[in-house]
């Protein structure tokens, strides 16, 4: 998959232009990045194009940072010009394309164990799991 088409993926699926996609969509990969372990951070990098790779390994931190959906997505939907539940509108498409990028179920279960619950659910491909609209708590 190219950058291109993971970000049409995410644009599709949160209902957002392109340009909104690809900022939510390298948001999310920095937020994310900062909540894994430096490993999981290259083995995923290694599964994704170069741009999205790259927004991962920026949010890399030496200890996997805690914190919420609520958090990211505040983050998110501030780097996208909008609020924290456009965020999680974003995040969730994000994590859902970067899924199915991926495609490695081992992979995606191995990274969702060092996650809180409500990011854990987002982490899968967009035909599993639930789709409805994610709840921040902001």
């Amino acid at each position: 998959m190219t950058d291109q088409e993971l970000t049409a993926a995410v644009a599709r699926q949160s209902g957002v232009s392109e340009d909104e996609a690809r900022d939510g969509l390298s948001a999310t990969l920095e937020a994310f990045g900062a909540r894994l372990a430096g490993g999981s951070v290259d083995e995923l990098a290694g599964r994704l194009p170069p741009d999205a790779a790259d927004a991962l390994r920026r949010g890399r931190t030496p200890e996997p940072e805690q914190g919420s959906l609520t958090d990211i997505a505040e983050r998110v939907g501030s780097a996208a010009g909008g609020d924290a539940t456009a965020g999680a509108n974003l995040v969730q498409a994000s994590l859902r394309a970067v899924a199915d990028a991926v495609g490695d179920r081992d992979l995606l279960d191995r990274i969702r164990a060092q996650l809180p619950s409500d990011l854990q659910r987002l982490l899968l491909p967009a035909d599993e799991g639930d789709t409805s609209a994610v709840q921040t708590g902001a």
